[in-house]
């Protein structure tokens, strides 16, 4: 099975959006940024499931995409990626910010549910649509 580094970002994303996370994991690695990307690390015969399930809990972040895309679909693998973040969120410290929501197009963050009192659309996200540069630099610096 595939190790995640231990300073890895893992990145989620539904498929539809894999050009826009190249640009956004492209610009991490070139300011020195290590991801963890299911194209790129898993490999043939691996067992994903279990890979990524890994890579989510070892990860040092966990950085969602959302766009008009996943809000769209039905069903995706990325809803259970984020199952399994939210119950890492849960066993980790409050003044960490490990999940970090990224919006790559104009969307909403779901308002899926950490605790009883909280939710995913609670946690401050970073608005790509906005400014393509700031937003790649406030990224940056929150995954130092």
């Amino acid at each position: 099975m595939t190790k995640p580094a231990a300073t890895a970002a893992f990145i989620s994303y539904v498929s539809d959006d894999s050009a826009a996370v190249d640009r956004v994991v492209s610009h991490l690695a070139s300011h020195g940024v290590t991801v963890w990307l299911d194209r790129a690390q898993l490999k043939p015969g691996e067992r994903w499931k279990q890979a990524l399930r890994t890579a989510i809990r070892e990860g040092s972040f966990f950085v969602a995409c959302f766009s008009e895309n996943s809000e769209k679909r039905t069903r995706s693998y990325m809803r259970e990626e984020l199952t399994l973040a939210i119950e890492e969120i849960r066993q980790r410290p409050h003044d960490h910010a490990w999940f970090i929501p990224v919006k790559i197009t104009p969307c909403r963050v779901p308002e899926i549910s950490i605790s009883a009192s909280e939710a995913l659309l609670d946690l401050q996200y970073i608005d790509l649509t906005l400014n393509w540069d700031k937003g790649m630099e406030l990224l940056v610096a929150s995954l130092a």
